[in-house]
């Protein structure tokens, strides 16, 4: 028997600066996790591998922090953290029945405890929940549980070998998350905010089913795949018309809850020897969501399916490697395309009592335009030399300079449909030079 342990810590942090003249500002936000496993496997047994361990997870979020500068017209913020433990148990056994035939089976049993102090409230029954229809508040002190959440995850596969060079494989597996994550992706600057499971935040659960066939050439020269798969989708976040995302303390009352499905075909073909190396991997997926609430104002796109923020149909990624005349100088050049993501965009404008307000068909019903990329790179690697080795890298990203977008705004035109207009973050070429010492 074998086994490890590890004990982690990652620190994450975010800051957006206000520059506007008499709004001067300073929002911090992040996301603090420690963890400890242990991980074990198991040969005792005659064609069994069994794998099994445990982990503690503490999560522990600061959801906003407003630091106003001197003179600005704003009132300091801060909301309080966000906490949470999980702790999780797991086995998995493969198993060969033959030659040909091979069995994986497993199960993961995940537990989820919410601490205080926390503030939970209470809205009116039968009404859209909003600051105005909270009746009751609940106070946790530190030490209390607010909220328990936990279940088992199985997961299981059946490989079967067609021959010495391919095979099939057959996939089901079940995960739950409770950590979310909620992205405003209109602003200017990524802003995203975590949030832990709590009393209105269900774990998101996901079942996944997936069916694959690989092949690899004997001299290894050659491997393709092709992957098929399908997800059932629980407990999935979305928002409010109108929701209001960062420093709110009654956040749930934005966010509305639904289910979802994906579905989609991965394919790779990857070549791994020779003087001309790389692959090609091309994936069609989609992803849909449908909140149908008891309310129009809980309902997203009349309680019809519609395609999720991550909903990209094609991706495709193409990658080579080249040796030159000379084996140390190596040059290599990566590829990317993908449809635009969706966005939510208004077809019309209308007056109401002198204000100017959007008309939206519905959610995500509108794409950005397209995103693809090409980088290139020059490689020189060093023969070693006492015991070390250099490696020089002139890159180019971005090489034909194409602006992809980061979101895509409107504006009002008197008179006009709606004007839109594309932020792009990088939208020129990137020139880098590094350099590498391994000794």
């Amino acid at each position: 028997m074998s086994g490890s342990f590890a004990l982690v810590k990652s620190v994450y942090q975010n800051a957006v600066v206000g520059a506007g003249e008499g709004s001067e500002f300073t929002l911090n936000s992040g996301i603090d996790n420690s963890q400890v496993k242990a991980d074990f496997n198991y040969l005792g047994v005659a064609d069994h591998s069994i794998d099994f361990g445990t982990g503690v997870s503490h999560y522990r979020i600061q959801p906003g922090d407003l630091k106003p500068e001197p003179g600005a017209g704003l009132n300091p913020r801060t909301l309080r953290h966000d906490r949470g433990i999980e702790n999780y148990v797991y086995a998995n056994d493969e198993i060969k029945l033959s030659d040909r035939v091979s069995f994986s089976a497993g199960l993961r049993y995940s537990f989820f405890v919410k601490p205080g102090p926390e503030t939970v409230y209470t809205y009116e029954s039968g009404k859209p929940r909003s600051v105005n229809t909270i009746i009751d508040t609940a106070f946790y002190g530190k030490g209390d549980i607010s909220k328990v959440y936990h279940g088992l995850e199985p997961r299981g596969s059946v490989k079967i070998s067609i021959n010495k060079y391919s095979s099939v494989k057959l996939g089901y597996g079940r995960t739950r998350q409770y950590l979310q994550l909620i992205s405003n992706t209109a602003g200017i600057t990524p802003v995203d905010i975590w949030k832990l499971s709590n009393t209105y935040l269900k774990p998101q659960l996901s079942d996944q089913y997936s069916i694959g066939y690989f092949f690899l050439r004997p001299d290894n020269a050659y491997e393709f795949s092709w992957e098929v798969y399908y997800k059932d989708l629980k407990n999935q976040i979305d928002y409010k018309d109108g929701a209001q995302i960062l420093l709110n303390p009654t956040l749930e009352a934005d966010l509305l809850f639904g289910s979802g499905s994906a579905y989609g075909s991965e394919w790779l073909l990857k070549k791994n020897n020779g003087r001309i190396t790389g692959w090609v991997s091309l994936s069609y997926a989609r992803s849909f969501r449908t909140i149908q609430g008891n309310t129009q104002e809980e309902t997203i796109n009349n309680g019809l399916k519609y395609p999720g923020n991550f909903d990209k149909p094609v991706n495709l990624n193409v990658f080579m490697n080249l040796e030159l005349d000379n084996p140390q100088w190596t040059f290599s050049a990566n590829f990317n395309y993908s449809t635009g993501r969706p966005v939510t965009a208004a077809d019309s404008w209308y007056l109401y009592y002198g204000q100017i307000f959007s008309n939206y068909k519905g959610r995500n019903q509108e794409r950005i335009p397209d995103y693809h990329r090409l980088d290139l790179a020059l490689n020189f690697n060093s023969k070693p030399s006492n015991g070390v080795e250099t490696l020089w890298s002139f890159s180019v990203y971005n090489a034909y300079f194409r602006k992809n977008p980061y979101s895509t705004l409107f504006k009002h035109y008197y008179g006009k449909p709606p004007g839109a207009y594309k932020l792009s973050v990088i939208g020129t070429i990137v020139p880098s030079l590094s350099f590498n010492i391994k000794f």
